[in-house]
């Protein structure tokens, strides 16, 4: 059951994870019976962009949680190597398998989806239920730059 980290851009601007686009390839998935994939909107730290969470929050696809960074605390993604627009993708044991950088990170374009069915199906880091644990490696792969 892969989880999607994704950012967004805020509010004032067109965000990349509209509630058509994000809400759209869950129901496309969930038809796949891919239903134990789970997503969630990151917003940005910054003023402008804290500013309008709540608008952020209610485009939101329903059962989409919108994570809220505090000015003060640590970067999201600065911790997690990555950055505003990005899509992570981890497995059921919480390895990345995907980070999905811009360009390629549109939801109308066919790599987040693809990189979704990958984890979904292939089992790419080789999880099990005895590894199900706080990952201690990546297992990551990109468009860009392939494999580490």
């Amino acid at each position: 059951m892969p989880n999607i980290t994704g950012a967004v851009d805020n509010a004032l601007k067109k965000p990349l994870c509209t509630d058509f686009d994000l809400g759209g390839l869950r129901a496309k998935l969930n038809r796949s019976n891919m239903s134990e994939v789970s997503f969630m909107i990151v917003n940005e730290r910054d003023a402008q962009s804290r500013a309008m969470y709540w608008e952020l929050k209610r485009r939101a696809p329903p059962g989409i949680p919108v994570y809220q960074q505090s000015p003060f605390q640590d970067d999201v993604w600065e911790a997690l190597d990555g950055d505003k627009d990005d899509f992570l993708v981890y497995d059921r044991c919480g390895l990345l398998t995907f980070h999905i950088v811009l360009p390629y990170s549109f939801l109308h374009s066919p790599y987040i989806e693809a990189a979704i069915r990958a984890t979904y199906h292939k089992n790419i880091c080789n999880c099990s239920v005895s590894n199900h644990k706080t990952p201690t490696r990546k297992c990551l792969h990109t468009y860009v730059s392939g494999c580490e």
